[in-house]
């Protein structure tokens, strides 16, 4: 048969989920039922699992220090509850036996007159009304628990709030307050009785240095514990963040197409030519996998996307961050009246320099200093693959366009751990002007943790254009990305007939005389190693009758065979 939970579960439960859904509002007895249910964790650690659950919520901030439920991170167990509470109807007894109201008590108290009770204050004043087997220790946890805003002085309010009546809620105890008021008002303002007018029986501050003492020497400890406890977070959270980049790093080693990112010792390298995302990769703004009319995949980042790169190289060069590398990059832009952000170094908004930028010239350069090699510069809506060399140990960085050196400077951001400096990413089309970030397409990023010389970043760019070169369907040709027509055949390069159909090749008989002029211009370079029958015009118009423009490349990759190079074939 089924029972009903009894009222202390339910409330226990009920308390419970409040807290985990990050409540700060609880009466007393919510909060004694809270305390006794963590009573088995120590309230540092309730304070730390509180604030990482109330990092994951999307509310307003809010100050929980001065809400009610702070007092979960002060009270150790359920009988500091009832010792404080001891203690508190024990004093607010012996007030009312003396004929003193609240206020009147709180002003006799405040020997200084300074609207706060000090902790030596306080001493002295429990020790006057007779609280007995009272300990600096008592009274520190006496006033802690009544200190609402941890100013470590009690005010008026914390005073009453520390004296009322467990029993009374909000309402009444807000009632009692305003009858204190009246009644201090009728009475002009003191209602002390006669005989502590001008009497020497009235308490004194106690124990002040001691009290001074003790207090130092718990923040102390306090604060080596939060450290402690704070390196085990940081060390879990350094655990689980590895325990992820190795699941991350097994995916991505096992996704079809290969891994993405490549990562090797030297280098890193992002692909974007696929349907998916990098692993590693942070998005902001909107951006999206394109087609080009070829069929070409690429990112395309609208503005003001930004995308996020994670470098996992290490600090070199004796600093605290990357001080030595080379990010490359294969990008294409709209130029416009407004400079665009190709990368950003530094997320920090003060260093506008650390950002490498075009201007609607295609002049590259840093910020606003752009250099002056017009011949050099960039061209809109085509691709480009532009490198940054940069040497903050040196302060010297060179950009390189298409395999180029088209700018040396040095910045004077540009030093050891400066702006220039990799702290463990870049932000594509990033910058800390928001009419720079005007986004961009990119196909792909790579970073080296040293600096490549001239050869190497021409090296690279050749490899990259060589991936990008694309096969003639009709005679296997490589051509080169920019070229619309095979080199060699002149058939058309395949376009995309439409977003939902598969790919067309549209071909174009190629003329005789054009078959002829290219084989020749191929071979030219390679006569030296010709022993055989030359190829001449009249071999090829011998056949040129009842033979189809596929048999005339059959024609011209036999004869050409005997050169020892196959060019019709795939380079």
């Amino acid at each position: 048969r089924f029972r009903s939970d009894r009222p202390y579960q339910v409330e226990a439960a009920y308390t419970s989920l409040r807290f985990l859904d990050c409540a700060m509002h609880f009466d007393d007895a919510q909060l004694n039922v809270l305390v006794r249910a963590m009573q088995g964790s120590e309230p540092l650690e309730r304070r730390i699992f509180f604030k990482a659950i109330l990092g994951c919520r999307r509310r307003l901030s809010q100050k929980w220090d001065e809400m009610p439920v702070a007092a979960v991170f002060r009270i150790l167990h359920e009988y500091f509850v009832l010792k404080q509470r001891a203690q508190s109807v024990r004093a607010k007894e012996a007030i009312r036996a003396r004929g003193l109201l609240l206020y009147d008590a709180f002003q006799l108290f405040d020997h200084d007159s300074n609207g706060l009770i000090s902790p030596a204050e306080l001493y002295g004043a429990l020790e006057w009304l007779g609280v007995p087997e009272l300990s600096p220790e008592d009274v520190l946890d006496f006033l802690r628990h009544a200190d609402r805003d941890n100013d470590g002085n009690l005010s008026y309010r914390e005073f009453v709030n520390l004296l009322k009546d467990p029993g009374l809620s909000s309402h009444d105890d807000d009632q009692e307050l305003a009858d204190e008021e009246l009644l201090l008002t009728e009475s002009s303002g003191s209602v002390l009785p006669v005989a502590l007018h001008g009497s020497d029986d009235v308490p004194v501050p106690k124990g002040e240095q001691e009290l001074r003492e003790l207090l130092e020497r718990r923040k102390k400890e306090e604060q080596e514990k939060m450290n402690e406890e704070s390196s085990m977070v940081s060390a879990e959270e350094a655990e689980a963040e590895e325990i992820k980049r190795n699941e991350e790093l097994l995916l991505n080693m096992l996704q079809e197409g290969g891994p993405n990112p490549v990562l090797s010792d030297v280098h890193i390298e992002y692909d974007f030519t696929r349907d998916a995302y990098p692993i590693r990769m942070r998005a902001r703004g909107n951006m999206a996998f394109q087609n080009d009319e070829y069929g070409r995949k690429h990112l395309a980042c609208y503005r003001p996307a930004v995308a996020e790169l994670e470098v996992p190289f290490a600090r070199n060069a004796g600093g605290k961050r990357l001080n030595r590398y080379t990010v490359s990059m294969q990008v294409r832009v709209e130029l416009g009246s407004e400079p665009c952000s190709l990368m950003q170094l530094s997320t920090n908004a003060r260093t506008s320099g650390a950002e490498l930028v075009v201007n609607g010239n295609g002049i590259m350069g840093f910020g606003r200093v752009f250099n002056s090699f017009e011949d050099s510069a960039m061209r809109t809506q085509q691709w480009h693959v532009v490198s940054l060399a940069v040497d903050c140990i040196d302060g010297n960085v060179v950009i390189y366009l298409d395999g180029v050196p088209v700018h040396m400077s040095s910045p004077d951001q540009c030093f050891l751990d400066g702006p220039f400096a990799l702290d463990g990413a870049i932000h594509l089309f990033g910058s800390s002007c928001e009419e720079y970030e005007r986004g961009g397409h990119v196909k792909k990023v790579a970073v080296h943790n040293s600096v490549l010389d001239s050869i190497r970043v021409e090296a690279l760019h050749s490899d990259w254009k060589v991936s990008q070169m694309w096969i003639c369907n009709r005679c296997d040709f490589r051509n080169e990305d920019i070229a619309t027509a095979c080199g060699i055949c002149e058939t058309p390069r395949p376009i995309l007939q439409d977003a939902g159909e598969p790919w067309q090749c549209i071909v174009r008989p190629p003329t005789l005389s054009t078959l002829y002029a290219n084989a020749r211009a191929r071979t030219r370079t390679h006569t030296k190693h010709t022993k055989h029958t030359k190829l001449t015009k009249h071999t090829l118009m011998q056949h040129t009758h009842n033979t189809s423009s596929l048999d005339l490349c059959d024609i011209l990759e036999s004869n050409l065979a005997w050169t020892g190079m196959h060019v019709l074939q795939s380079r």
